[in-house]
């Protein structure tokens, strides 16, 4: 086998290795800082699945509220007519956090995450664990 072969399957791990690390970090990163904003609550009510995307509305501010998921799921892990626990940037109230979806966006991290630590501890040997 080709040194050259072995090297390149190293770097495509290692490669894909910080590509699943740096993706974990910003899905980390960006679900911290909205759990930092969103100091406001309310309960919402999820008035409609489209696409696997769920649409809430909820009170903030004496004003009503109607967003989109972050995420999108097929099946929807929720129903329409669902109650939710609302989390909102009380100066800012479009930007939030529903609860529901907080272990979405964990699971999420932790996986590409793992996936990442994952691939760099094979980098090395995926010359000769593949080929």
């Amino acid at each position: 086998m080709s040194d050259t072969i072995r090297l390149f399957c190293a770097l495509t791990f290692l490669f894909a290795g910080l590509c699943f690390l740096f993706t974990g970090w910003l899905l980390l990163r960006k679900r911290r800082q909205a759990e930092v904003r969103c100091q406001g609550s309310s309960w919402g009510i999820v008035e409609a699945i489209h696409f696997g995307t769920a649409v809430y509305t909820y009170q903030a501010g004496g004003r009503e509220m109607r967003v989109r998921s972050h995420y999108r799921c097929r099946p929807s892990p929720f129903r329409v007519g669902q109650r939710v626990t609302v989390f909102y940037d009380p100066s800012d109230p479009e930007v939030f956090c529903v609860e529901e979806e907080r272990r979405i966006g964990r699971f999420l991290s932790t996986l590409f995450l793992g996936f990442g630590v994952l691939f760099l501890a094979v980098s090395p040997l995926a010359g000769f664990l593949f080929i």
